[in-house]
């Protein structure tokens, strides 16, 4: 795990839902106190004692809960940069250039996985005025792969983004006349098109305090009764337990319709 946050519920951005049944009816409250043995039992004998007392059997309902992950498409989406020039890069003295992005990134989630489709157009050129080499146009084709991963902190789960790749390509229907570098263009686009920093802006996109998942609330429910269907009866049975712990697994599906499943 690598993020962490404070408490915070959906506000809206995600909207969530616990699969389990509920059942029509409460236990109601009894005003019975309980009543001691009798004076003779109320010391048992060493065998009693020494009686291993058998214990109750540990349980496990699967538990669901379904969640939309547009948010989390539209955060990573604007997170990828319009335009990329120059400015600040460290070849920033010896060349010039500037991209362009055509259209909307693409993002794409299934159980789990992210990939992030972006292409560019632009020109880029040496210093050195007419002695130089300038490349127009030039189309940069920027992938990134990673994977949304679930955060807890204290009786909160979160989403976030850990991208593990960023590739930067050429497309051959480009300019390439000169070769301005020591390597190949397309070797050096990565450094060019910033692809580090480019990571390190997706993966702040989906803050954890941002796109939290009620878990207090799905405690509560599990604490409620429970209608859990009884296939051989073609009924249901209401089941009162006490949970001890939750256990959630990753995600699954699609973006619109994104599961997590659990214990």
């Amino acid at each position: 795990m690598t993020y962490s946050s404070r408490y915070a519920l959906l506000s809206m951005l995600l909207a969530c839902g616990v699969l389990v049944g509920a059942c029509s009816h409460t236990l109601p409250e009894t005003t019975r106190k309980p009543v001691p043995p009798p004076l003779t039992s109320a010391a048992p004998s060493f065998a009693a004692v020494n009686k291993e007392q058998p214990r109750p059997p540990v349980s496990q309902l699967p538990v669901q809960v379904k969640t939309d992950l547009t948010p989390v498409v539209s955060a990573i989406r604007q997170a990828v940069p319009e335009r990329i020039t120059e400015a600040g890069h460290p070849l920033a003295n010896d060349y010039r250039w500037t991209f362009v992005r055509n259209g909307d990134p693409e993002v794409q989630i299934q159980d789990g996985l992210v990939a992030v489709h972006s292409e560019y157009r632009g020109d880029i050129e040496t210093r050195l005025g007419s002695s130089g080499c300038r490349l127009n146009p030039v189309y940069p084709v920027v992938d990134t792969n990673g994977k949304l991963v679930l955060v807890q902190d204290r009786d909160a789960v979160s989403l976030a983004f850990e991208p593990t790749q960023t590739m930067v390509s050429l497309r051959p229907d480009g300019d390439n006349r000169c070769n301005m570098f020591n390597v190949p263009v397309k070797d050096k686009m990565a450094e060019v098109m910033g692809a580090d920093q480019l990571t390190r802006a997706l993966a702040d996109s989906v803050q954890p305090q941002t796109f939290a998942l009620p878990l207090q609330r799905i405690w509560d429910s599990l604490n409620a009764p429970l209608a859990v269907p009884v296939s051989t009866q073609n009924a249901k049975a209401c089941l009162y337990g006490q949970p001890a712990e939750i256990s959630l697994d990753g995600l699954k599906g699609t973006t619109e319709n994104a599961t997590i499943s659990g214990l």
